[in-house]
């Protein structure tokens, strides 16, 4: 249970991040660590071997793991483990960061157009995941191929709709 203090703490730190936030906005995300000239574009080549490098090293550790022979304790192996899992999500998160502000420099109609039309289908994707789930859920198909086809589906239903149903100029200034 929480005690007033802790809860007191914890509402404390709201505005701080309110106000971290608003300074890494003002500053610009363009001039940071994200800069098309910035350190992750220059060295998007190291990170790249840094990601694959922490992965074989967590695949090794979980082989050894799950090997007859291995002996850990399991406090030592949740700390181990939670320690490479953090360290292979960070590395692979900086390296597709790096790789895209320093390979994905030009514009796409069809990436500004998904961008474009992302809340709206946030907003309306569920009805279509509902029906389609629904219309294929007897097929003899196998799931992985009834996964793929609602993910096809709702994609291009979700985003022809809210494409639609933006060209409406007080849905526009919405969503």
């Amino acid at each position: 249970m929480n005690s007033p203090e802790t809860k007191n703490i914890s509402d404390m730190k709201k505005p701080v991040y309110f106000l971290a936030g608003i300074g890494v906005g003002a500053y610009g995300i363009d001039r940071g660590l994200l800069a098309p000239d910035g350190i992750l574009a220059r060295h998007w080549m190291r990170w790249t071997i840094a990601m694959l490098v922490v992965f074989a090293v967590s695949v090794v550790f979980m082989l050894v793991v799950i090997s007859k022979g291995a002996s850990m304790s399991p406090v030592v192996l949740n700390i181990v483990g939670g320690a490479m899992f953090a360290l292979t999500c960070g590395a692979i998160s900086f390296s597709f960061m790096a790789l895209f502000v320093r390979f994905a420099t030009r514009r796409r109609w069809l990436w500004d157009s998904l961008s474009d039309n992302e809340y709206g289908m946030y907003l309306i994707h569920y009805m279509f995941v509902s029906w389609l789930q629904l219309a294929i859920l007897s097929a003899p198909l196998p799931a992985v191929t009834k996964g793929l086809l609602v993910f096809a589906g709702v994609l291009l239903l979700s985003w022809s709709a809210s494409a639609t149903i933006r060209r409406i100029p007080a849905v526009a200034r919405i969503v």
